[in-house]
């Protein structure tokens, strides 16, 4: 905290993530459409680059100074020393970029910092998945409030030739628009909700509406390196576990997500289920106890 640079770069992280802090929370509600949330995503972008400009940046930075002037223990603003960058990474003739004051140093930082969130959001609102997803759930919207998907069809008779028959499609959505006629949906949980109280004899006159659904249900709207490192597939096959077989990951997926289930079987069982099952284990283990396990059942 007695630097600058970490006082500057804390106060540029709060305010830079008010933003998207809101558009996070916003982003969670479960009545959010991907159309939607695009929408929110583009509109918090174009205030942020709202804040790309000279004067925003000096208030901001005028405001961090008087803060400043009340605390002793902060260093003074000051540009680091100028340094000749090896000859490996010069690149032409020109003089490499120095701030010459310490206002211009923390001008580009402050720049720097607003391209990469806005770069971010694009990236994460700019992924195949997630424009299939936005597809799919424009298509049953649209059909809904009866609006053009010319362009949706087109998408799906694309991408979903063989899961989806679009000659069947285009007279079911029509089905699909009488049934729902005095409801309000506004999202793809809404259609789900409403899709699963149709009459169970009129499903089957919306069987590609139910299919969209499903694969709406089993396509990931967006995907992360921070998710994927945190999921429970990254967790049960490492890397010194690269050689498991398909079967022996599904069982063991089975037991990390279904924990409280795993938890209730009772191991003595399953220790004589296993020995019961080879001649040569009845005969090397013979009949497990609790007390072999040192184990209590519940």
């Amino acid at each position: 905290m007695k630097s600058f640079d970490f006082y500057f770069g804390l106060h540029l992280g709060m305010t830079i993530f008010r933003y998207t802090g809101n558009l996070s929370a916003t982003l969670q509600k479960a009545s959010m459409s991907s159309i939607s949330g695009q929408r929110n995503s583009k509109l918090t972008n174009d205030v942020l680059k709202g804040l790309r400009n000279e004067k925003c940046f000096m208030d901001f930075f005028q405001t961090i100074l008087k803060k400043e002037e009340s605390l002793t223990d902060i260093s003074e603003p000051r540009i680091p020393r100028k340094r000749k960058p090896p000859v490996r990474y010069e690149v032409g003739e020109g003089e490499p970029w120095h701030p010459e004051t310490s206002e211009e140093m923390y001008r580009k930082i402050f720049y720097e910092a607003l391209d990469l969130i806005v770069s971010a959001i694009n990236e994460r609102f700019d992924q195949p998945s997630f424009k299939a997803f936005a597809k799919l759930e424009a298509l049953l919207l649209k059909s809904l409030k009866s609006e053009d998907i010319s362009i949706e069809l087109a998408f799906v008779k694309e991408f979903y030739p063989q899961d989806i028959k679009v000659e069947f499609l285009v007279p079911q959505l029509e089905i699909f628009k009488v049934l729902m006629k005095n409801k309000n949906l506004e999202c793809f949980a809404e259609v789900l909700d409403a899709v699963k109280s149709v009459d169970h004899n009129s499903k089957p006159m919306i069987s590609e509406v139910i299919t969209i659904c499903k694969l709406l249900l089993v396509n990931p709207a967006t995907s992360a390196s921070g998710e994927r490192s945190l999921s429970t597939a990254r967790r049960i096959k490492t890397w010194l576990r690269a050689t498991m077989s398909q079967k022996r990951f599904n069982h063991l997926a089975i037991l990390n997500i279904h924990k409280k289930r795993t938890d209730d079987i009772d191991l003595v069982d399953v220790s004589n289920i296993f020995a019961s099952k080879n001649d040569n284990r009845k005969r090397n283990f013979g009949t497990f106890t609790g007390q072999d396990l040192c184990y209590n059942p519940k």
